[in-house]
């Protein structure tokens, strides 16, 4: 079986409606000093065997990426039409097939897969604050694990001391994850208003988090980040020249022309939310002071950075005293993809 290797995050089809003739990309590193370069489009946003599952009996470890690159070709042909149609909105299939797209864009990233180690990892370390030897004992007994001293006292190590060790999950439980929650951003997304925005002169960037969120500081609450559910404002390019825009449900959908400060507007949020790049078109000018140039932190708890620097790594302990993960097999992600296609249909 042939197993592909390359995987890009964000798919080709779709940096290419960015791309020159020569299917070239002006790629800007955000938070970094490092200047802008030009690289080809299947260089851009790559990493070997993202979505390769971990199988140890039967199966296909390509499954996922076969199932996506599905979601991509039909995605491609819905975006398509979307920019060169004069009506709008789209049709409720073309809808159904481009929230899709945007759902799982919204996760299908490195970054967020090691979002979703670090909580994973911070998670599981709540679980073993304030344990003690006779409550560890109980909790093995009780999943039918022998309560040795050897684990009572691995365990005690884990409570006093859990900056020395990381939890590590199944490898496959991001990509379950990504399937799941990614469609059910496609239809938080698909329940919202459209608005298909042109800009017939100054042309769009596209970054490696999509799509990107506004709302007004104003309007934001106390100790709450901007969701998708209370977002004023969602953005997602289709090209250099069109972008959707997603408002709360209840609005008037319709097509407009942007002005200049618009489509600025939009490019200052996919640098300003981009993980690592920004991708624009080589002739297009240049964006560079939109680019964050200092380090972000991954995620914050507590209001505290989140740094990978636990010397040991148990894989396990890890589902043991957590009731919120478990030991997992490869994901069904082919039912999961297929299901929610047919609600679409």
């Amino acid at each position: 079986m042939s197993v592909t290797k390359r995987h890009h995050y964000v798919p080709r089809f779709y940096l290419r409606r960015f791309a020159d003739e020569q299917q070239r990309l002006r790629v800007y590193r955000a938070h970094s000093q490092l200047p802008p370069i030009i690289t080809a489009v299947k260089d851009a946003a790559v990493r070997t065997g993202f979505y390769k599952l971990d199988l140890t009996g039967p199966g296909d470890p390509t499954i996922l990426e076969n199932e996506l690159a599905k979601i991509e070709a039909a995605s491609a042909k819905v975006i398509q039409r979307v920019c060169s149609a004069r009506s709008w909105p789209p049709t409720q299939p073309d809808r159904g097939v481009l929230a899709t797209h945007m759902g799982l864009q919204y996760m299908r990233t490195p970054e967020k897969r090691r979002s979703h180690e670090e909580m994973a990892d911070t998670i599981e370390k709540v679980f073993y604050e304030n344990m003690t030897a006779d409550w560890a004992r109980e909790r093995l007994m009780e999943i039918g694990e022998s309560p040795t001293e050897d684990r009572i006292a691995l365990i005690m190590d884990i409570s006093e001391h859990p900056d020395r060790y990381r939890f590590v999950l199944h490898p496959n439980e991001f990509l379950r994850s990504m399937v799941t929650v990614g469609l059910e951003v496609a239809r938080l997304l698909g329940e919202r208003s459209w608005w298909l925005g042109t800009s017939p002169g100054p042309a769009f960037a596209t970054g490696d988090h999509l799509p990107v969120l506004f709302t007004r500081p104003e309007m934001r609450q106390p100790f709450k980040g901007v969701g998708l559910q209370g977002a004023e404002e969602i953005h997602f390019p289709l090209d250099r020249h069109h972008v959707l825009l997603m408002f709360p449900p209840g609005m008037p959908e319709k097509a407009f022309v942007l002005e200049r400060d618009n489509v600025t507007f939009t490019n200052s949020l996919i640098a300003s939310s981009s993980h690592r790049f920004v991708f624009r078109h080589p002739d297009d000018p240049p964006i560079d002071f939109m680019i964050p140039k200092d380090p972000r932190s991954l995620m914050e708890v507590n209001q505290k950075p989140v740094y990978e620097v636990d010397a040991r790594t148990r894989t396990q302990l890890a589902p043991i005293f957590s009731p919120f993960f478990a030991k997992l097999g490869p994901p069904q992600v082919d039912e999961v993809i297929r299901d929610a296609q047919e609600d679409q249909a």
